[in-house]
């Protein structure tokens, strides 16, 4: 594992005129345009979280994984059932890695 915190952010709302075209400026940059982050780009549309937790697994083959979210219950329900399934299903290849979900209510 060559990072201890990994970033992968998603905008899953239409972007508005404005941040269209913060985009476009920016394009070819190093810092995100959404974010502000050196080599943290910003993803659109919803993540396939079981894809990305497999995408993950694979890249740090054999370790444990902490999964740490504080937000709405809905989309806490995804992502603890995508790190189970990820952690628990046959047909996805197998890494000897393991997720731990964790949120935090407030």
């Amino acid at each position: 594992m060559s990072d201890l915190l990994e970033l992968r952010p998603f905008m899953t709302r239409p972007p508005d005129d404005a941040t269209v075209n913060n985009i476009a400026m920016m394009s070819g940059n190093e810092i995100d345009p959404i974010t502000g982050l050196k080599g943290v780009k910003t993803q659109f549309g919803r993540p396939d979280w079981v894809k990305e937790f497999t995408n993950i697994a694979q890249q740090n083959e054999g370790h444990d994984i902490g999964v740490f979210f504080c937000g709405p219950a809905m989309l806490s329900e995804m992502l603890d059932k995508s790190c189970s399934k990820v952690n628990a299903d046959p047909d996805i290849e197998r890494t000897n890695t393991m997720y731990f979900y964790n949120k935090e209510n407030f």
